[in-house]
């Protein structure tokens, strides 16, 4: 690994951090607020693709405000999801 390298991995970095913070800014917020598809995918910890297949399927309601490309993401709907699927189980 040379120096370049290691910037890019270190500004990755960066930004996954921002991410997760601002996801956690989020979770002060009412369950009816709305956050963005960046604060979605952290909250989730999944990729653009799979919250794209989430609103594709039905999974995960979503609004578009005045049509633009922008997606919006009620945080009550992503803890529906997540309860959805949980188990209860414990891995070991």
């Amino acid at each position: 690994m040379n120096a370049q390298d290691l910037y890019y991995d270190i500004e990755e970095l960066k930004q996954k951090i921002d991410c997760i913070l601002k996801a956690q800014n989020t979770s002060i917020r009412q369950e009816n607020g709305w956050i963005s598809k960046e604060e979605a995918m952290a909250l989730l910890d999944c990729s653009e693709r799979t919250l794209q297949n989430l609103r594709d399927c039905g999974a995960l309601p979503y609004t578009r405000p005045f049509g633009g490309s922008k997606f919006l993401y009620k945080i009550g709907d992503i803890n529906n999801l997540l309860e959805s699927k949980y188990t209860g189980k414990v891995n070991k």
